[in-house]
């Protein structure tokens, strides 16, 4: 601000308006400053845009790299489980890899609880005890897929492969496999015939 009437030398102008005797100086804001406001502004608008409003924001973001590292990684490990089958021998053999019983028991907690509990110890009118060496419905591990893709007629056991799809069936088929013997607490009592023993999974080449 200024009371100035004339020019100071400086080149810059007094504005025309007084207020009371007093003048300004018309200085109008750098262009440097503008410049960054209007980058700001810019700035602002593509974040918005892509980081809230786009599919990129997932891949781009913090969070979105960690979910498609935990992905890869996932991927990486479920490819070493090679072809997924549903003959004894495979069952076998994902039933000692924790790949397959990570994505199995994911399987399991999302499709079977409801009826044979949470620890597959069964519940009453509902679902079988699991986790015991006897069984109603199979004899062996290619059974086991049996029974959960295609169901127990007359019973709570519905068909599941239309719904989980094939590799998750064999997922499911070999956790509860890996479960049998783990006899958990408060688990229903046994029915059925005694499971004959199952045989060690092949050694891998």
């Amino acid at each position: 601000m200024s009371t100035d009437t004339n020019n100071t030398g400086r080149g810059d102008k007094l504005m025309s308006h007084d207020y009371d005797g007093i003048r300004e100086y018309d200085n109008p804001t750098p262009g440097w400053w503008h410049a960054i406001f209007l980058g700001s502004v810019v700035f602002a608008i593509v974040y918005w845009a892509v980081f809230h409003m786009s599919p990129l924001g997932d891949r781009w973001g913090v969070h979105g790299r960690y979910k498609t590292a935990a992905d890869n990684a996932a991927a990486a490990a479920f490819a070493q489980l090679g072809t997924l089958a549903e003959d004894n021998d495979s069952l076998l053999r994902l039933s000692v890899k924790e790949a397959a019983l990570s994505k199995g028991k994911a399987v399991f907690d999302t499709r079977c609880v409801a009826c044979h509990r949470g620890d597959a110890g069964g519940m009453p009118a509902l679902g079988l005890n699991l986790t015991d060496d006897f069984a109603k419905n199979f004899k062996d591990p290619n059974g086991v897929y049996n029974t959960i893709a295609n169901g127990v007629t007359g019973t709570a056991m519905v068909p599941w492969l239309a719904q989980m799809g094939r590799e998750d069936t064999i997922l499911a088929a070999a956790y509860v496999v890996s479960l049998r013997g783990t006899n958990v607490a408060g688990g229903l009592p046994p029915e059925g015939e005694p499971l004959p023993e199952w045989p060690a999974p092949a050694p891998e080449n």
